[in-house]
């Protein structure tokens, strides 16, 4: 979207390695019957994202609809549901490194 991420939102980004890492980081810690997905990992650390259907499938479909629509109004409903999407799984991986870390006995750092 062009600006500056909120100061909240960096310091997420510099929370943990990049998205393959964090994949790893779970993998090492984890099995599991199904998958490992982060959808399937952070409620068991408390996280439920806001949106009752939450996918990548879900928010690209979202995508395209945003940018096919002609209703403004739709449009801007659509982009919120995206960010918050985007922002739930940024938060989904901050509660599943928080908790891997407290089980750890290592403090969740956050660096702005």
């Amino acid at each position: 979207l062009g600006a500056e991420p909120p100061l909240e939102v960096r310091g997420l980004m510099w929370a943990w390695p990049a998205t393959s890492s964090s994949v790893n980081v779970v993998k090492e810690n984890f099995t599991g019957a199904w998958d490992l997905s982060i959808k399937r990992v952070a409620p068991h650390f408390g996280f439920q994202w806001r949106d009752e259907d939450p996918g990548g499938l879900q928010s690209q479909d979202w995508l395209l609809l945003a940018r096919e629509t002609t209703d403004p109004e739709q449009r801007a409903e659509l982009t919120q549901r995206i960010l918050a999407y985007n922002e739930d799984d940024v938060r989904a991986r901050a509660a599943i490194r928080d908790g891997m870390r407290a089980a750890h006995g290592k403090a969740a750092s956050r660096r702005p």
